[in-house]
């Protein structure tokens, strides 16, 4: 084969393959149309999460010198890759598992809820109740602050 005839036989090779690939845009993620209660429910009653999106907490410490941390649950359209702010709120980390006055603002742990830092669309007590998000909550806060806490 000749140089030019090697040239257009990959041309035409290359014109072929990329023809038939599909170029896909991302799309925009609107979650406020999304029901994030009922979506963590489902996964919570199915075998396996979902593929759409996955929920995780990071947590960093408060800038206000106080022994407290800034938990904030994101949500990730795993399709996107865009997160999504689903809520924040200040926590103060306990040492003893148990929790004695007004449980309604002490999670599972014995963590302590000091405050609200923004005004959400999702309370973050009520997504923490969720399994998925509380181990993530917990793995997120042990790495941060070297413990060695069990969900």
């Amino acid at each position: 084969m000749n140089p030019q005839t090697k040239i257009i036989v990959l041309l035409v090779l290359s014109v072929t393959i990329f023809s038939f690939n599909k170029k896909e845009t991302p799309l925009v993620s609107n979650t406020e149309n999304l029901n994030v209660i009922e979506l963590l429910s489902s996964q919570k009653n199915e075998c396996r999460p979902t593929s759409k999106y996955s929920f995780y907490v990071k947590s960093e410490l408060s800038n206000d010198r106080t022994p407290t941390v800034n938990a904030k649950i994101y949500m990730l359209d795993r399709k996107t890759q865009a997160t999504t702010l689903l809520a924040d709120e200040k926590i103060k980390i306990s040492e003893n598992e148990t929790s004695s006055s007004e449980a309604s603002k002490f999670l599972k742990n014995g963590d302590l809820i000091v405050g609200n830092i923004s005004k959400d669309l999702y309370s973050f007590k009520e997504l923490i109740k969720f399994e998925t998000i509380y181990s993530s909550y917990i793995k997120s806060t042990n790495k941060l602050l070297d413990l060695k806490r069990s969900l």
